[in-house]
């Protein structure tokens, strides 16, 4: 992930542990320091975009993305059909669960810990986009 993209799951990481550990404040993390440790890691590769960014990538795994700007649908016609149908029974019922988290990968951890049929199987990373 992008070194942004990576300093919130770090951070949401830590703040979801039982007991942070002393000194390891990971939402105020300086990028220089991320990037330091991320390139001192042999299980990593850093690769630095024209835009002044960097992105980790395990060398371990294949760097296969979504494209979240292409206009190739993956997800099947069910799927779409059914999130549909949730919708709109939710605009005319639950006032609690009726609105989601701000962001898209927020709102795709909330969709998947309703535990949704329609989404069964899929990953946070795949409700997110």
């Amino acid at each position: 992930p992008c070194s942004r993209m990576l300093r919130l799951r770090l951070a949401e990481h830590q703040a979801s542990a039982p007991e942070p550990r002393r000194g390891s404040e990971l939402r105020n993390c300086v990028s220089d320091r991320l990037l330091a440790l991320c390139e001192s890691c042999r299980s990593l590769r850093v690769e630095h975009s024209d835009a002044g960014d960097w992105a980790a990538l395990l060398l371990s795994r294949p760097a296969i993305f979504i494209d979240v700007y292409s206009d190739n649908d993956v997800y099947p016609e069910e799927m779409w059909s059914s999130m549909e149908v949730y919708l709109r029974n939710l605009a005319e019922g639950d006032e609690e669960h009726r609105t989601l988290p701000r962001g898209r990968y927020a709102s795709a951890q909330a969709l998947v810990a309703r535990d949704l049929q329609f989404l069964s199987g899929r990953s946070v990373g795949e409700v997110c986009h």
